[in-house]
């Protein structure tokens, strides 16, 4: 929060400042390139904001409903990405189901993933298949 308060009052004053600048700058030929600097560092102001929201953590405030929901989500998502991998590797698949195992802290730490298709289980298997995911196919 520390850095969006200072990025605001960085662009506030920043504004304010440069605007009593381009008022008190005199008419004439050297007009032009102070509107210039002024213009570059007003861009510096904005771009003072980029460390600030790079070192923020947007998902400290977001906290799941309930455990059994953030375990949905996290199945659907890991559900997600193993079907883009078989579609990325040209196999065809008619379903792809998931049993997710949980540790203490319920955090997922094993998968067992079952793939019903009629491609070659060992293709299947070098695409998803790690030191947390085993795979079963079954072929229709």
């Amino acid at each position: 929060m520390k850095g969006i308060i200072s990025f605001i009052t960085v662009f506030c004053a920043g504004g304010v400042l440069l605007g009593a600048l381009y008022i008190l700058i005199p008419e004439g030929s050297f007009k032009k390139p102070l509107k210039y600097v002024f213009g570059v560092c007003f861009v510096c102001c904005i771009v003072s904001f980029i460390p600030v929201f790079s070192n923020m953590d947007i998902t400290a405030d977001i906290q799941p409903q309930t455990t059994e929901s953030a375990r949905n989500a996290d199945v659907y998502a890991a559900r997600i990405t193993l079907q883009t991998a078989l579609d990325k590797a040209g196999i065809a698949y008619k379903s792809v189901e998931l049993v997710p195992r949980y540790d203490e802290r319920g955090r997922a730490v094993f998968l067992s993933v079952t793939v019903v298709s009629n491609d070659d289980p060992r293709k299947i298997a070098d695409v998803l298949e790690n030191e947390n995911i085993k795979v079963s196919v079954i072929n229709e």
